[in-house]
């Protein structure tokens, strides 16, 4: 499963709970931590489902920074590979299991990327609502894009469901950004695709899918 090495951590308990004999945790601060994951034969990530109790744990946390993380997969042949680095965030619970808030960024295969999500309510739901917001610098210009909709997590992997937006200066610029993350080699575009673009589009993501409806460019 999966394994979680940090180099510092910091806890803050909350005051009145602890004068009742109760240990409830206000805020954790992790400072380098690396989280080792298994991957699955496609490469994805897998084992994260092994996580969710941290998530429904009584005691907290309220609030969770974490301060130059990485995410490393280990693969069939046992080499280990950067799955992401540089993360630093901040998540605040309004509960036990939610709703959620986390503002944050990280680089994957080389490239700054900036998010912010919403995420509702999970406890005995099917799915919960999501609003998701992510940004990338692509040299002078910049790419974003946004998803509100429902998450489901019937396995280790979510699904998606719900509106996709996507903006950029530079379309060239981000079909090759997009391979980078997904660690694929798109086709060159020519020099004319080098313009600015938005798409928007209805997505269902899941583990043997992605669907996009309703589309425009």
């Amino acid at each position: 499963g999966p394994v979680l090495e940090i180099e510092r951590v910091a806890l803050q308990l909350e005051a009145l709970p602890l004068l009742l004999g109760e240990a409830q945790i206000e805020q954790v601060r992790l400072v380098r931590p690396v989280l080792h994951l298994r991957a699955a034969p496609d490469g994805t990530p897998q084992g994260l489902s092994a996580l969710a109790p941290l998530a429904s744990d009584s005691i907290g946390p309220r609030r969770l920074t974490v301060v130059d993380g990485r995410v490393t997969l280990r693969h069939a042949d046992d080499t280990e590979s950067a799955a992401a680095e540089q993360v630093s965030f901040e998540l605040l619970a309004e509960g036990q299991r939610g709703p959620y808030e986390i503002d944050g960024e990280m680089g994957i295969a080389g490239q700054p990327l900036t998010f912010e999500a919403q995420l509702g309510r999970t406890a005995g739901q099917a799915s919960a609502p999501l609003q998701l917001n992510m940004g990338a610098p692509l040299g002078d210009g910049a790419a974003s894009g946004s998803f509100r909709g429902l998450v489901s997590w019937p396995e280790d992997r979510p699904e998606l469901e719900g509106e996709l937006s996507l903006r950029a200066d530079d379309a060239r610029a981000t079909v090759a950004m997009l391979g980078r993350l997904a660690g694929a080699q798109p086709p060159p575009l020519p020099s004319w695709a080098g313009s600015p673009f938005s798409l928007e589009a209805q997505l269902n993501l899941g583990r043997d899918r992605v669907r996009l409806d309703q589309a425009r460019l």
